[in-house]
């Protein structure tokens, strides 16, 4: 088995407390069985509402994340990219990080697991940054 996550941002920098990121997640089943329990954590979409993209790109509201920002997604058939994406309105708190961090940006990481194990991993992840 093995499970393949990607995460990217429709933004690349932030220039105001009222600017929005876009978080666009993928999970491809890389492998040669059937996925099950798949889920995935991403802290920032706590809360928030979770839209999975469906045939000929449309997008549908799954619901909102857990308060953990937590995403079940279930079965990944073999073969099978998922997307899903998630709308994150920037703080001023957000906003005011970004200058104090060391390398002055937002960093997101997302976490994926299954029920199998995943080749030598049990538990996957990706980041995206916005400066």
């Amino acid at each position: 088995p093995n499970l393949e996550i990607s995460k990217n941002a429709n933004a690349t920098s932030i220039d105001s407390a009222s600017d929005n990121i876009v978080y666009t997640i993928s999970v491809e089943n890389t492998g040669n069985t059937k996925l099950t329990g798949v889920t995935f954590t991403d802290p920032m979409a706590a809360g928030l509402d979770v839209q999975v993209e469906g045939p000929v790109g449309t997008w549908t509201s799954v619901g909102p994340a857990s308060s953990a920002g937590l995403i079940t997604v279930g079965v990944v058939e073999v073969g099978t990219t998922l997307n899903y994406r998630f709308t994150y309105d920037i703080s001023q708190t957000d906003f005011d990080a970004i200058g104090r961090s060391s390398d002055g940006d937002i960093d997101n990481t997302v976490v994926a697991t299954a029920s199998e194990t995943l080749g030598s991993e049990s538990v996957l992840s990706a980041s995206e940054e916005v400066e």
